[in-house]
């Protein structure tokens, strides 16, 4: 459907797009180059616990379960240190 709507040239696998971009840069068939596949793939583990910052899609679909953690890792730090006050350590606009 592509093709015939003309989004594309020609339909082919990975390898046959490689062999074009050799062939529009004058390479040989048989040359070797470096593919870098974007995004690189994270694993499992790193989509769980990867960067705390991000958003991920688990976080999304469990958001209460998240600020709990949040909330319990927060608690922790605070009960493990010497305060003078406890003060709200969440605020929330609306």
């Amino acid at each position: 459907m592509a093709k015939k709507l003309g989004l594309v040239d020609e339909l082919g696998t990975l390898e046959d797009a490689v062999a074009a971009a050799k062939t529009a840069a004058g390479l040989k068939a048989d040359a070797e180059v470096d593919l870098l596949i974007l995004p690189e793939r994270r694993s499992f583990f790193e989509q769980l616990f990867g960067d705390p910052s991000a958003t991920t899609d688990l976080e999304s679909l469990l958001p209460e379960f998240f600020k709990t953690l949040r909330q319990t890792k927060v608690l922790r730090q605070l009960l493990s240190e010497r305060m003078l006050l406890w003060m709200p350590y969440e605020v929330q606009l609306r």
